[in-house]
């Protein structure tokens, strides 16, 4: 019987674990990629203003 890593924790009641981080960055990528110019630029706009939410918190 094979059992995937997501039936594991979920069996046990763990937080399944989401993608790793390259994982992540390289989806976040290809959706950027996929915008158009000016929804692209808005992106950048939101994340640069997320980060500066952060470090001030």
């Amino acid at each position: 019987m094979r059992t995937t890593p997501r039936e594991f924790f979920e069996a046990v009641g763990r937080p399944v674990p989401g993608p790793r981080g390259d994982e992540r960055e390289a989806r976040l990528l290809k959706l950027y990629r996929q915008l158009p110019e000016s929804h692209q630029r808005a992106l950048l706009k939101d994340a640069e203003a997320m980060l500066q939410v952060t470090r001030i918190s």
